[in-house]
């Protein structure tokens, strides 16, 4: 605007406006966008707050700078269908390929890069309905950083899907599983004869670029926490880990420059990071995926241990193939609503071992369910093999990812699917459909046999037992004096 208007707003700091405020005081009930000053820091007032209810009390106040007023958990790529359910909030966090960004808004409508969605026809009863001219609504979100919405670990906090803390080695992490007090990765070891698994319960915020690198660190590598794309400084270098070496935990070193692996030198094209890419569905061709309809049954309490709790459902006949000579396939899935940190050793073990993925509904992202629908399920199996240390033992780096899809930068390892459950057959026993194999590594060929023969047992055979035991009976009384 020219003239009068250009003159009507000027652009101030927090602490531009510290000197205005008046304190806060427990005596006063204050309304939405007061502010008060509050241990030398400015607060505004989110909406009506009784008396006595301080900034430091969450839902009533957020600071001036809005990333710190976050509610410190990435839920994940914004999407129009939650933004039309009204699902987004001050503090709410969403990213746009890549980029975080933190609601500003109640009832957020409006798109982070820029204009808004809104229901077109009106949902059915509404009374609101599109406003002619459509106004042009542009900041409901703000641009943050991963150390703007981090929060520094607590031990004995249990932490959520998405949560965002400052790491113990400094690093910026975001927690893969929800029902989460692990840092940062799950370790155990099926047999003595079977290579240690980790399954990664956290994943590095910030990968790094070339320009600006992570310094390595050996508490991260040594707890499997580098991924393919992850780009460090070390050695008076920059370097990119490569393709197929996520979880190693050796450092860059100058022979690598001539001999790449783990590590290379980083160059002008790097690999993205996949797992933050997990984030930006965008790279993601959904026509390119494959698509099942598996039989499904519900678990009754008992069946399995571990396993055998309310709402859980075991899932079964589809096939995915695994980059293996031996055990090559996945033929089970388990959808729970516990995460995988719910779960104890022995279970996990049974799900590694037995090849069974672990599935959820697909992220609102892909598109794929209506609001509150769950006729899609998703997962990913992503297995990288690394040396665990010099002695020479192997460790297979395992990330089970529920209700995500592969991206292309994660590589032929990586294995998912799309369950449709819109026409399964139900299935009676699905305790039979489980079998734990033996070691995948320790196995060979010859061992391998497909027992495809059907169960012969006749269901009526106790029946039959009891009408002979009902004539044998017959005949001991007719026989009595």
């Amino acid at each position: 605007p020219n003239g009068v208007q250009a003159l009507a707003w000027i652009e101030c700091t927090c602490d531009d406006l510290k000197s205005g405020l008046p304190a806060y005081s427990n005596s006063i009930v204050y309304y939405a966008n007061d502010g008060v000053v509050w241990n030398n820091e400015v607060y505004w007032s989110i909406g009506a707050t009784p008396i006595g209810n301080t900034p430091s009390m969450p839902g009533y106040w957020r600071t001036c700078d809005w990333c710190e007023s976050s509610n410190h958990n990435i839920e994940g790529e914004w999407n129009s269908i939650d933004a039309l359910a009204y699902d987004y909030d001050i503090g709410d966090i969403v990213t746009v390929n890549g980029q975080i960004w933190v609601s500003i808004l109640e009832n957020n409508v409006i798109i982070p890069t820029g204009g808004f969605v809104w229901p077109i026809p009106p949902p059915q009863g509404t009374l609101f309905t599109t406003p002619n001219p459509i106004p042009m609504w542009d900041i409901g979100w703000v641009q943050c950083d991963c150390s703007d919405v981090a929060e520094e670990y607590d031990s004995s906090i249990i932490y959520d899907l998405g949560d965002v803390i400052i790491g113990p080695d400094g690093n910026i992490w975001v927690s893969q599983y929800a029902s989460n007090s692990i840092w940062p990765s799950l370790q155990f070891q099926i047999s003595p004869l079977m290579r240690p698994i980790t399954i990664p319960m956290w994943r590095l915020c910030e990968p790094g670029s070339c320009m600006n690198p992570n310094p390595w660190n050996s508490i991260t590598a040594n707890s499997a926490g580098y991924f393919s794309g992850d780009i460090v400084s070390h050695a008076s270098n920059t370097w990119v880990l490569m393709s197929g070496f996520s979880g190693n935990p050796n450092p860059p070193s100058l022979a690598m420059i001539q001999n790449p692996g783990p590590w290379t030198l980083c160059g002008s094209i790097s690999i993205q990071n996949p797992i933050m890419l997990q984030l930006n569905q965008g790279e993601i061709n959904l026509e390119e995926k494959s698509i099942q309809f598996p039989n499904k049954t519900s678990f009754e309490n008992g069946e399995w241990d571990g396993l055998s709790s309310e709402g859980k459902t075991m899932i079964s006949g589809f096939s995915i193939s695994l980059n293996r000579e031996n055990y090559s396939e996945i033929n089970s899935a388990i959808w729970s609503n516990k995460s995988i940190t719910e779960l104890d050793e022995n279970s996990l073990k049974q799900i590694v071992e037995g090849n069974i993925l672990i599935v959820d509904v697909c992220d609102q992202s892909y598109g794929l369910n209506g609001y509150r629908e769950e006729r899609y399920l998703c997962g990913i199996w992503h297995e990288s093999e690394t040396d665990w240390n010099d002695s020479g033992v192997d460790s297979l780096v395992l990330s089970l990812i529920p209700g995500r899809l592969c991206t292309p930068e994660m590589g032929e390892t990586c294995k998912d699917i799309i369950l449709d459950l819109d026409d399964y057959h139900v299935v009676s026993n699905p305790v039979e459909n489980i079998s734990v194999e033996p070691d995948i590594d320790n196995q060979t060929g010859d061992d391998v046999t497909d027992d495809s023969t059907e169960d012969t047992r006749v269901p009526g055979f106790s029946a039959i037992s009891l009408v002979i035991c009902m004539i044998f009976s017959a005949l001991v009384i007719s026989r009595r004096p």
